[in-house]
This record gives C-alpha cells, sequence and structure tokens, in this order.
C-alpha cells in the first residue's frame, strides 16, 4: 500500500469519527417544545476542516499528488419543497493548501455544488439529511519567484464533478438550525490555460463542518 493511500484512509477515518463525536456532543444541546416548520426558504454558513487532494499536479515539488488539511467555509441555501426533501446550492472556500511546497506562493479551491437533499426527522428537533449532485471545483495554483517557470505565474484548473453529504440538523428555536456535515466534492479538472496543455488534475475535497442557517 502506497504512502499516499495510508494517508487518505486515515484523513477518512479522521474525518468520519469526527464527524459522529459531534454529532454525539450536539445532542446535548437544549431546545424549547416549539412546533418546527421546515418548509420554505432558508440561507446560512458553515465553517470546517477540508482535506484537499490533487493528482496530476506534476508542477509541484515534481509529484503527482498533492495532499493538505486547512480549514474551509462559505455559505449555503435552497428551498424546501416539504419537510423530508428540498434543494440546496452551496460554495466552499478553502484556506492555503501549498503547505511547504517550495516555488509555491499559494494554491486554493473554489468549488460550488447544487443537490436534491432528503431528510428524515427522528424527533420534532432533530433529523438526518443526504444529498447528492453537481459540483463546480476550480483549483488554483500561483507559483514565486524560487519557482522553475516564469515568476508569479498563475495556473488554474476547473470542472464538473459530483458532490454528496450526509449529517444531522437540530432546531434550536423557531427560525434556527444548526447542522454538523460530511461532504466530498470530486471531478476530473482541465487546466484553463490551454496554450500551456497542461495534465488535467483528479481533485477530491472532503469537509467536516459545522454549520448555522436561518429557516424563514
Amino acid at each position: 500500500m502506497s504512502m499516499y493511500m495510508r494517508k487518505g484512509t486515515v484523513m477518512n477515518q479522521k474525518n468520519v469519527v469526527t464527524l459522529v463525536l459531534c454529532l454525539v456532543l450536539a445532542q446535548s444541546i437544549p431546545v424549547n417544545a416549539v412546533d418546527f416548520d421546515d418548509a420554505g426558504w432558508f440561507v446560512g454558513g458553515h465553517l470546517g476542516y477540508v482535506s484537499t487532494d490533487a493528482d496530476g499536479v506534476f508542477l509541484i515539488q515534481d509529484t503527482e499528488n498533492h495532499e493538505a488539511d486547512v480549514a474551509g467555509y462559505g455559505a449555503y441555501g435552497g428551498y424546501n419543497f416539504t419537510e423530508w426533501f428540498g434543494l440546496e446550492g452551496a460554495f466552499l472556500m478553502t484556506g492555503d493548501t501549498s503547505g511547504d511546497n517550495d516555488g509555491v506562493a499559494n494554491s486554493d479551491y473554489f468549488a460550488t455544488s447544487f443537490s436534491p437533499r432528503f431528510t428524515i426527522h427522528l424527533s420534532p428537533v432533530f433529523s438526518i439529511y443526504a444529498k447528492a449532485g453537481l459540483a463546480l471545483i476550480s483549483y488554483d495554483v500561483e507559483f514565486d519567484t524560487d519557482a522553475p517557470y516564469e515568476d508569479g505565474i498563475d495556473l488554474s484548473w476547473s470542472g464538473v464533478g459530483t458532490s454528496f453529504g450526509v449529517g444531522g440538523q437540530f432546531a434550536v428555536v423557531n427560525g434556527i438550525r444548526i447542522r454538523i456535515g460530511y461532504d466530498v466534492l470530486s471531478g476530473t479538472l482541465t487546466e484553463n490555460d490551454f496554450w500551456l496543455s497542461m495534465d488535467d488534475v483528479d481533485a477530491k475535497l472532503e469537509q467536516v463542518s459545522f454549520s448555522m442557517h436561518y429557516q424563514f
């Protein structure tokens, strides 16, 4: 088993354990006995931990795999047609994923997703959900003056992939919902400066996040 496969397995286990612990801890949050209604529009934001993996970025230290663990944040919103079905859109931005790579000044991801979401209510105030859909992923790399390429060159890859997410949602008070979620976005990205003819990148982002939104 390669080093990258072992590292990826450990990351997946860490993400799952983190999600389970957050869900268990969140059940201790007190709630009021209110008749909650989740139908209608909602909008909110999220903050979390993201594991990124770019396979095929041979420009970075002449390797074909670049992994990083960074903070991620963004916003989401959508419309619930019923108590169990809704449509949701979201965007995610990551922190700097360049790490200790020589010659790289900055690298980061930006992703948007659109998914139908299915919800099962386990109690009047707690529900679990799953969603799956499409994602538009962008990966940007900025080289510094130490890079063996033109000083300050910026390269970017983008493409359409898939998104998948699961989690738990808690109704705290009327209108306020909090979530603990796990999301995976992946896809094959094409270099945007076509004259360079760079290789495609297989990108994957795994996020464990804490979210809060307002249900109108």
